[in-house]
């Protein structure tokens, strides 16, 4: 590819020709038998994530047409697309040929339940922490979807169900919060996911600490998807009614290892989890191969446990080679009032905001808090406040996940990397804006700890993420003079600079942790073609030089391939592991 090099300092030994062809071939696949591309996939896709629109289902950015042969099963029941929200994380099956045709759909939440306690998280009021029968819920303002609640309105004592993504620390990043009821001990129905423990062949056993009572008769407990009962280590989807705080009495038991099916063409949303290097890592809990894949922004250095990526590739025997790896989250953020009409552009989908250029795409949720039937871009008109989410694009502007249209006026925000700053003017400039603060602006550090003007320029730094707030003062288009700076993440170590497969410093394991933002150029490197294309991660600048010799003169980036080929096929090995065990 034109003005791209691969540091490598001499020529690849046929030995290590070999074993990358060997990886290419088993990157295809043999679980169709006989290797290759056989096995009945041509032409299969699957998406799995959250719902970002309809008019179809939209899901990881595909628009998947739906039909009256279209099965949609929601919490195991059959239902009707109008039972589909946004926010809920899905599973589509479907065809890929041209258009996308989803055969089935199907939704089951993470938990439902009551909300035991919660808690403020960070130092901005934005973040809320709660506990839902043992399961720990990571609630945003802005970034989940609210039904029947809202951010401000949960209370302890309601039962939600939640729909989302696990962390790796096995945290519940939420993606829709819907409020279902008020708890009523003995009557409110609740479900969980988790594993079995403490099962004795009686009629008990417990999931993260919620003991659980089921007929092994099968009479009071349906057990049709839970072949043989529960089994110890053994993860398990319950339903029941709590009949105390902490005991459920089970209608049904389902086992849930069940691997995705294979596709031609895979789409899957979630938290990188199990991070090596962006050459391997789990998402969703699914094996990803790297070797090769674009990556979005396409900085190594942004990626790591925690943060959220849409993968997009072939999934094959529980393995998914990506082609490209885009980070998807909330780090950068703008909530700001439209200047005028003409800062809206819907015919090229982007808007202005704090003179800060956003741009959607099929992957950005959409919401409105007036409600407004079918809600797109040309629904808005100078003056509405809006709330924007995203990640900072190539071009120093902001591709949003999220636009959310406010029913009324609140303070003007602006959260991104900072790109420069001044302590003896007083300026920050933020996603290419500047900021002034004066005597009358609060200051505080990572840690929420108040500080003097001279101590917080004295403890900033550029790639910082910070946010400045500028009070409800009647002008929410701009940002007068800062009321409060806050500095909510300091910035991410690369580690980009050493060999090519070396592991690189994770970003922040929280999925509301921001991370510096990215501002190299994207380029496209599907498969994994001979040496004219450098490998994710690997640096693609013309003066990129070779790597130093290594273990009896092997060029470094040599010795990195060898050992990335080595943990690819180890890789290979434990991903049949898992398959052998779901069996």
């Amino acid at each position: 590819m034109p003005g791209t090099t691969r540091a490598t300092g001499s020529a690849l030994p046929i030995a290590l020709a070999g074993l990358l062809a060997a990886m290419a071939l088993s990157c295809g696949g043999s679980g169709g038998g006989g290797g290759g591309f056989s096995g009945g996939i041509g032409g299969s896709g699957i998406s799995q994530g959250a719902i970002s629109g309809f008019g179809s289902v939209f899901v990881t950015g595909v628009e998947w047409v739906t039909s009256a042969t279209t099965t949609v099963v929601v919490d195991d029941q059959v239902a009707t697309e109008s039972d589909l929200q946004l926010g809920m994380v899905v599973l589509v099956q479907g065809t890929r040929t041209g258009t996308a045709s989803a055969d089935r759909v199907e939704f089951d939440e993470d938990v439902e339940g009551p909300i035991e306690s919660i808690v403020d998280v960070g130092n901005d009021g934005d973040v809320k922490q709660l506990q839902v029968l043992g399961t720990t819920v990571l609630a945003e303002r802005g970034s989940a979807v609210y039904d029947g609640v809202s951010f401000d309105t949960l209370m302890v004592g309601d039962v939600i169900e939640v729909s989302g993504f696990f962390d790796p620390a096995g945290v519940l990043d939420a993606s829709r919060i819907e409020r279902k009821g008020t708890l009523v001990l003995g009557t409110t129905v609740v479900e969980i996911h988790g594993v079995v423990s403490g099962f004795a062949g009686g009629t008990t056993f417990t999931v993260d600490g919620i003991a659980i009572t089921f007929d092994p008769s099968g009479v009071t407990t349906d057990l049709s998807d839970a072949p043989g009962g529960p089994l110890n280590g053994q993860t398990v989807e319950v339903k029941g009614v709590l009949s105390a705080a902490a005991a459920i009495t089970a209608t049904r038991i389902e086992h849930e290892n069940t691997p995705l099916p294979d596709a031609e063409e895979a789409e899957i949303e979630g938290l990188i989890s199990n991070f090596a290097n962006v050459n391997s890592f789990d998402v969703n809990g699914i094996p990803v191969s790297g070797f090769g894949a674009q990556l979005v922004p396409n900085d190594p250095s942004l990626f790591g446990d925690g943060v959220r990526v849409e993968v997009e590739g072939e999934l094959r025997s529980g393995l998914l080679t990506a082609t490209r790896i885009e980070r998807r989250g909330f780090d950068q953020r703008i909530e700001a009032a439209l200047a005028s009409d003409l800062d809206v552009d819907p015919a090229a989908g982007t808007l202005v905001l704090l003179g800060i250029t956003v741009t959607t795409d099929s992957g950005t949720l959409l919401e409105d808090d007036l409600d407004t039937p079918d809600f797109s871009l040309s629904d808005l008109r100078g003056g509405d406040f809006l709330n924007v989410r995203g990640v900072e694009n190539a071009t120093g502007g902001l591709l949003a996940t999220l636009i959310e249209r406010k029913d009324s006026p609140d303070d003007v925000k602006l959260r991104g990397t900072l790109d420069a700053f001044d302590g003896t003017t007083g300026t920050l400039t933020i996603l290419g804006v500047v900021v002034q603060t004066d005597g009358m602006t609060r200051f505080e550090n990572a840690d929420e700890v108040s500080r003097t003007p001279t101590e917080f320029f004295a403890e900033v730094q550029t790639g910082d993420v910070v946010e400045a707030k500028d009070l409800l003062d009647g002008d929410q288009s701009a940002i007068d003079v800062a009321d409060a700076v806050e500095i909510e993440s300091v910035a991410a170590s690369s580690g980009a600079s050493g060999p090519v497969f070396a592991p690189i410093a994770p970003a922040p394991s929280s999925a509301a942790a921001a991370a510096a933002g990215a501002r190299s150029d994207e380029a496209s490197f599907a498969g994994l073609p001979p040496a004219a294309a450098p490998l994710a991660g690997e640096s693609t600048g013309a003066g990129a030089g070779a790597a130093g010799a290594a273990q009896g003169g092997a060029p470094e980036a040599t010795v990195g391939i060898v050992e990335a080929v080595q943990r690819f096929f180890s890789r290979m090995d434990e991903v049949g592991r898992r398959r052998a065990t779901r069996r």
